[in-house]
């Protein structure tokens, strides 16, 4: 996990994303960010080239912005990670 206080980087800022690319040792085809903001999770992501869940808890999508995939709990991942 990266936590944009300690970078002083804050989403939707694309830099946060390479931080995490990085930190996690993997490519970003090989990373998936998961995230409940479509302002800040999903776009950020998307502007990093990194594909995107979006954890939406029953809420309309008042954005243009659309995820890879969509999920409203985390247990839907097993079936996106399969």
């Amino acid at each position: 996990m990266v936590f944009s206080q300690d970078y002083g980087i804050e989403k939707p800022d694309p830099r946060l994303f390479q931080i995490a690319v990085e930190k996690a040792g993997c490519s970003i085809q090989q990373l998936l960010h998961v995230g409940d903001s479509l302002t800040n999770d999903i776009t950020g992501s998307m502007a990093a080239g990194i594909k995107s869940v979006w954890l939406n808890r029953k809420r309309e999508n008042p954005t243009d912005f659309t995820a890879d995939y969509e999920i409203t709990s985390l247990a839907e991942l097993l079936e996106i990670l399969e």
